[in-house]
């Protein structure tokens, strides 16, 4: 049973790290003491509206977000770094001031003037809507952190010596504009993820997107299991006026894994429905579902339209392998005080 030691945790955010709690206590200790050290400007804001529900990191404005992968079951969880009241320019640097009590590793000094470089290139102060979020993975081997920094807009035009420096590949469609939307970079792997975005992306664009990984030869294969997982034939537009998609680096900079990101709730309808479809979709491979059918028990009758999870990604790996994962905002258990 688990020996989570009871915390000031908003209720959500506790309801779940018991249900990680409940099969590896650890490592859920850990995140819990992680995610003190994380949030502690939201604890601190006196105005629940501006800290609980001010996010654009969930549909409702929550500034925590869990994941789950097939990959691995490590607890996975990106968060704010504060409140809208510090402006999203200063967030990097206070994500690393927090992040030093939590982890050795730091980016390199100029790998860090680059990327507030990228995200001083625009002069609008409305270039930037979060600036950074933070990532925690925490497993019985050990803890990882990741950040995740907002590219402004037009940041390819500003600023493309630093972004040709990063290795980062940008890739072209003919009738489609490709916009940067956010560089990750694990602390500990020192490797680099950037992420895009496509409006109405058609099938056939897959390949080209998949060619920086070598991948472009498993576009058809992908497709198919899109099909598989979406339950209907996918002739053209892939579901969404938007999807995304990122390039996992090696540190050298060469682009290793494509990954997908569709928006769950168009891909798969309602959270009871998109967790049905996640749990079928994770077993079939052979994956322990129990702390994400635990933990989002109470979405299993919930159809609608708003819903608490975000994104399914569907990953391809260089052995050809598929790995879907999701995000959810941690389901409401009861008003927090």
């Amino acid at each position: 049973m688990s020996t989570l030691t009871p915390v000031s945790h908003h209720s959500d955010i506790q309801s779940a790290l018991a249900c990680y709690a409940s099969v590896e206590a650890d490592p859920a200790d850990r995140a819990t003491a992680s995610l003190q050290v994380l949030l502690q400007d939201i604890y601190r804001e006196p105005d629940k509206a501006i800290a609980w529900e001010a996010s654009s990191l969930t549909g409702d404005g929550f500034p925590v977000e869990f994941a789950f992968t097939t990959a691995d079951n490590s607890l996975r969880y990106t968060c704010e770094i504060s409140t809208p009241l510090t402006a999203p320019k200063e967030r990097l640097t206070l994500a690393l001031q927090r992040l030093k009590k939590l982890c050795a590793a730091m980016p390199p000094a100029a790998l860090l003037a680059q990327l507030k470089q990228i995200q001083a290139s625009s002069d609008s102060p409305m270039s930037l809507q979060y600036g950074t979020w933070v990532s925690g993975r925490h497993s019985l081997t050990g803890d990882s952190y990741k950040l995740y920094i907002e590219v402004p807009d037009g940041a390819e035009k500003t600023v493309p010596g630093q972004l040709k420096s990063l290795h980062i590949p940008y890739p072209k469609l003919a009738n489609r504009a490709v916009q940067l939307r956010m560089l990750g970079y694990n602390l500990t792997s020192q490797q680099l993820e950037p992420y895009f975005k496509v409006e109405q992306l058609e099938a056939y664009h897959l390949p080209r997107l998949m060619a920086p990984c070598g991948l472009s030869d498993r576009a058809a294969s992908l497709h198919r299991y899109l099909e598989q997982q979406y339950g209907y034939a996918l002739p053209g537009k892939l579901p969404g006026d938007s999807v995304g998609f990122s390039y996992t680096l090696s540190p050298a900079g060469t682009p290793q894994i494509f990954t997908l990101f569709l928006s769950a709730r168009v891909f798969w309808g309602g959270d009871a429905s998109i967790r049905r479809r996640f749990i079928a979709s994770a077993t079939a491979q052979g994956w322990d579902a129990s702390v994400y059918t635990h933990l989002t028990r109470p979405l299993d009758a919930r159809n609608t339209w708003a819903t608490d999870h975000g994104l399914v990604g569907f990953s391809l790996l260089p052995n050809g392998a598929i790995i879907p994962s999701i995000g959810v905002r941690p389901p409401v258990t009861e008003p927090h005080q």
